[in-house]
């Protein structure tokens, strides 16, 4: 819900004709289905009052309303927790060697937003590593910013070529230095496969 309504904010800016019905219409319902599944659907059939996931913000406030308002209302907290640490080790280990060539699109990577914030301001640790399913939603998007930033770079064949380099050679040096931990994190669950 919160990457549709990313996808709806981007139309609305970007888009010159039909911006209702890319840009109104998914904001809407993206709000709609993020409104009704935290605060309707999922409540109902955990059988409580609030979406069981809020004690993961419980550090911004016990309701869902109040995280909001937290976060909106005391950015250098929200800062502060989102570059801590904890966070700028998972995005190493997320963005990796497509760091910059992501961030050069960035304009692509606006759509993980709200995903992204979302996992870099939870306590829950699973959400601020690669090895849990968390990533999987990220991912994709920092390929497309890479993507597209090395079809911009094509213009530029000594730069593009440089630049394909350097992610070959830091592709290669973060599986190696990665591969041990992904073969500890792998091994207590080939038991189960």
């Amino acid at each position: 819900a919160l990457a549709v309504m990313a996808f709806g904010l981007h139309a609305l800016f970007s888009k010159t004709e039909n911006r209702i019905r890319w840009g109104v219409l998914p904001l809407i319902l993206g709000a709609f289905w993020f409104l009704f599944t935290v605060f309707i659907m999922i409540p109902h059939f955990r059988g409580t009052d609030v979406h069981p996931f809020v004690v993961r913000y419980q550090h911004l406030g016990k309701t869902v309303p109040e995280i909001f308002q937290s976060v909106i209302f005391n950015p250098q907290q929200t800062f502060s927790m989102l570059f801590d640490g904890r966070n700028l080790k998972f995005l190493g280990e997320l963005f990796g060697p497509f760091l910059i060539p992501a961030l050069l699109s960035s304009q692509i990577l606006f759509f993980i937003s709200p995903i992204l914030l979302q996992h870099l301001l939870s306590a829950a640790a699973p959400e601020h590593s690669i090895m849990f399913h968390y990533a999987v939603t990220i991912v994709p998007f920092i390929f497309l910013a890479t993507i597209n930033t090395l079809r911009k770079l094509k213009k530029y064949p000594v730069v593009f070529k440089t630049a394909i380099l350097t992610i070959s050679l830091l592709s290669i040096f973060n599986f190696f230095s990665h591969a041990k931990d992904f073969k500890k994190e792998i091994a207590p669950h080939h038991d189960y496969l």
